[in-house]
């Protein structure tokens, strides 16, 4: 079993377009997801957005309704 807690965070310029996975705890355990990498913003200072990605999980699209909160630069402390 992975250790999530001792994940390194990739560097905005190691970020690559295509499949990647998230991690979330939707579910009280945290699980990893599929997403696909569509755009890379390398150069983006100005509001901090570094890329967008695509929910492609089956799982996560219907326990969340295809809305993921969290996953932009103000952090959202609300439950799903």
């Amino acid at each position: 079993m992975t250790d999530y807690k001792s994940l390194e965070v990739a560097l905005r310029s190691e970020i690559k377009e295509g499949k990647a996975t998230i991690l979330s705890d939707i579910d009280g355990k945290t699980k990893e997801y599929s997403i696909e990498i569509q755009k890379i913003f390398i150069n983006n200072n100005e509001n901090n957005k570094s890329f967008v990605i695509k929910v492609t999980d089956e799982k996560l699209i219907s326990k969340t309704g295809g809305i993921i909160r969290g996953l932009s630069r103000k952090p959202n402390t609300s439950k799903w």
